[in-house]
């Protein structure tokens, strides 16, 4: 099981985002680990969803979470994401 760190890295709307997911595991608050945390995440298509505190209060999107360590920056904007692995 890949460990997958995800860090929030700008947009818009990326002070007000509270927390993201990816399948099974939660990023900030209420959190399985803090932003910039690495935790072991199932491998394959997954949910990634961004909750914020504006509205849409929630924005979902797939991710193909690979077989190995991977970093996830997540750019939060009113309505919309991007997420790019490193």
């Amino acid at each position: 099981m890949p460990n997958v760190t995800v860090n929030i890295v700008g947009g818009t709307e990326a002070q007000n985002t509270t927390a993201v997911t990816i399948g099974a595991q939660r990023w900030g608050l209420n959190g399985n680990g803090p932003f910039g945390t690495a935790l072991p995440t199932a491998a394959g298509i997954q949910d990634l969803t961004v909750y914020k505190t504006t509205a849409p209060n929630q924005i979902s999107i797939k991710v193909d979470v690979p077989d190995y360590d991977v970093t996830v920056n997540v750019t939060v904007d009113a309505d919309s994401i991007r997420v790019t692995s490193i």
